[in-house]
Order: structure tokens, then sequence, then C-alpha cells
């Protein structure tokens, strides 16, 4: 079974926040894409994810998944990573 991409900023209160936008290289236009830069094996890249929260929200977690891109779309499960705060 294929799962979803996700990506969700987790409160304390169980509200998950999905991104407004995001920053980061990509293989083509932002804005037709969701292909980031292709990277050699073990290599990274920083990016920024922004999110919209009402005041006083306290975060609890960032969960995001990873797939190799494009090639794989569709062919092969993403992996979940969860960073806890």
């Amino acid at each position: 079974m294929k799962k979803t991409k996700i990506t969700i900023l987790a409160d304390e209160d169980g509200t998950s926040h999905p991104p407004l936008d995001y920053d980061a290289r990509q293989e083509s236009n932002k804005t037709n894409s969701y292909a980031a830069a292709s990277l050699l094996p073990g290599a990274g890249m920083d990016f920024t994810l922004v999110f919209s929260v009402p005041r006083g929200t306290k975060a609890k977690a960032l969960v995001f998944s990873l797939l190799t891109y494009p090639k794989d779309v569709g062919k092969k499960e993403t992996v979940d990573v969860r960073v806890n705060f």
C-alpha cells in the first residue's frame, strides 16, 4: 500500500497545520513542480517551510515524507520523518 506525501506541523492541542509555502531549489518552475533539485547520495540541502498558526500555538512536531522525485512518484512508498520539539 502506497502512502500519501505529507507535510504537517502538529501542535500540542492535536491540530495539524499544513504549510502555506516552501522555499527549496527546484528541478523546474516551483509553481508547476513538486520535484526538488537532484542531489548526490548522502548529500543534503537546506529548505524553508512557511506555516500560519494561531497566536499562542505550541508546536509539538513536524511530520514530512521523503521520496525520490520525480521518477518514483506514485511508484514507491514514502518514508515519513517526525521531528519532535
